[in-house]
């Protein structure tokens, strides 16, 4: 045999000797790989990012979310500001949502970032004997409020950033988005039509045992917000009328339409107020809501309104009383 068959041979040895351990390698290191996968998803984070386009100045825009009256106007009921880096943003939906942030950049008419430990938001959301911290309690959240002129209107990107990649991050993250899809329109409407003006809210909500699926129906069904007319097959934009199971009638445009979770639409025939209705689903409770952000209507309408839909509420789900 020739000293080059022989080389060859050693090669062609060689090479199968190194497959045959990768081989094996690869089959007694294929669960580590999976647990490598899901430890590097750790270490990483997720963000959801909304554009809007407002027609009005960026200095309105601007006063509407660093000013805490303005603020009061179309996202918390109540809010408090200590402007500039190092400040502080505090607002709340009564006693029970507190949402509190760092001021961490703050460039005039340009640039807000607040910044939050998680699970430091909304601290008294739950009851006393029921405060764990599921999530990771040291993770640290970003919300991005960009602002840019554009012919005479504002565009504001917003990125709320910081959320994990862990499946337990998931029922937060999706709630957190359909959230933003739903205060973004608040914004646009207030500073587009009601910019200046004091709001009044009415707030019906009602802890529910029923699947999301059967509280929707409820809610949208002819003993709830449609008793005569019709929101099928529309989407954002669309005009709609309806009216409702108390006897009230609603038309508008719907602003954010996304079943079985949240209907959001302008209420035209009530001062162009803007309506919401939706699920709020996190941490196995589910609460369904009927939200009026009303301008310029007396305070006994608005208290009556809210009265109604509580009462509403409490015969659509009578087991969750």
């Amino acid at each position: 045999m020739s000293m080059k068959t022989v080389l060859l041979f050693v090669l062609l040895s060689l090479s199968f000797f190194q497959l045959t351990c990768k081989a094996i390698d690869s089959q007694n290191n294929n669960g580590e790989d999976e647990m490598s996968e899901k430890e590097s998803a750790k270490g990483r984070t997720r963000k959801i990012e909304k554009t809007v386009e407002i027609a009005a100045p960026v200095a309105d825009v601007w006063k509407a979310i660093t000013q805490a009256e303005k603020l009061k106007q179309w996202f918390p009921l109540d809010a408090e500001v200590k402007p500039g880096v190092g400040g502080k943003v505090r607002i709340s939906w009564g006693d029970k949502f507190v949402w509190e942030f760092r001021v961490d950049v703050w460039v005039e008419e340009e640039h807000l970032r607040l910044v939050y430990d998680h699970n430091t938001d909304f601290n008294t959301l739950e009851e006393p004997e029921s405060q764990e911290m599921v999530l990771d309690a040291g993770q640290q959240l970003a919300v991005d409020y960009f602002l840019e002129a554009r012919s005479g209107k504002t565009v504001l990107r917003l990125v709320h950033s910081g959320f994990g990649h862990e499946d337990s991050w998931d029922e937060e993250y999706d709630a957190v988005r359909r959230g933003w899809n739903s205060e973004l329109m608040g914004l646009k409407h207030y500073v587009e039509h009601h910019f200046g003006a004091e709001r009044s809210v009415a707030w019906a909500n009602m802890l529910c045992a029923q699947p999301v699926e059967l509280i929707w129906q409820k809610l949208m069904g002819d003993e709830g917000f449609v008793s005569e007319g019709s929101l099928k097959e529309m989407t954002e934009g669309d005009a709609y009328e309806v009216k409702a199971s108390t006897g009230e009638s609603f038309r508008g445009t719907i602003a954010y339409f996304n079943p079985p979770m949240d209907f959001v639409a302008t209420a035209e025939n009530l001062n162009n107020a803007l309506l919401r209705v939706w699920i709020e689903e996190y941490r196995g409770k589910r609460v369904a809501n009927v939200w009026l952000s009303a301008y310029g209507l007396p305070e006994a309408e608005v208290a009556e309104f809210q009265a109604r839909w509580t009462h509403v509420l409490q015969n659509l789900f009578p087991a969750s009383n």
